[in-house]
């Protein structure tokens, strides 16, 4: 059956790299499983809503629920999204992705939807550093003004993740991106200098040392 949904598609940055470490660790226990596991295990558990489903293959996260016009449902589903990838990022993980609305059946195994198809569209193409960028067709719906949404500079609005990080969490970021901006792949330090100037933007404070 297919029914009308809210989707995200979240890719997990760096899979590749983490499924490589933790199969070649040797006699120590492996490192990144353990993060995504508990990940969207504690994501399931803070929204044990039988609407929600949350799904994970290889380096794709799939968040859904039954689409409603309301913004109040849209800035639940948000949060959702935007919790998913805060815990990720408190434990050393980077992702990106894309938020779209659309026919979706996600039962017996199989997934077949028109949003899954956007999301990952907006993710693979427009993303391109550590957000969740939203279509264009849920910004004609909802204004985003009243959204937990950040303005980025190419004018796209992605899921502000980080504006309700605590202190403590600011200061774990901060050192996540100090070394990963040490990456000698331009491509990597270029998605931590991208996170640098966010959290800094969101942060000033706690950021301060990431402009010096």
């Amino acid at each position: 059956m297919l029914q009308f949904c809210f989707v995200a598609f979240i890719d997990i940055l760096g899979f590749s790299e983490m499924v490589r470490a933790d199969c070649h660790s040797g006699s120590e226990p492996p490192k990144y499983l353990p993060i995504i596991r508990e990940t969207l295990t504690d994501a399931r558990e803070a929204r044990a809503d039988e609407a929600y489903s949350i799904s994970q293959f290889s380096d794709s996260i799939i968040v859904s629920r039954p689409f409603q016009p309301d913004l109040e449902c849209f800035e639940e589903f948000l949060q959702v999204v935007a919790d998913l990838q805060k815990m990720l990022l408190r434990k050393g993980v980077l992702s990106r992705g894309g938020v779209a609305h659309g026919k979706h059946h996600d039962a017996d195994g199989i997934v077949f939807s028109q949003a899954l198809v956007e999301a990952y569209r907006l993710e693979s193409t427009v993303a391109t550093t550590p957000r969740i960028v939203i279509s264009e067709d849920l910004l004609q719906l909802f204004d985003a003004g009243q959204l937990a949404l950040a303005h980025d500079r190419d004018g796209l609005f992605f899921i502000d993740y980080l504006k309700d990080l605590e202190a403590g969490g600011v200061a774990d970021v901060i050192g996540l991106i100090t070394e990963g901006i040490q990456n000698p792949d331009r491509r990597v330090s270029a998605k931590y200098r991208w996170l640098s100037d966010y959290c800094h933007w969101r942060h000033p404070d706690g950021g301060a040392a990431l402009s010096e």
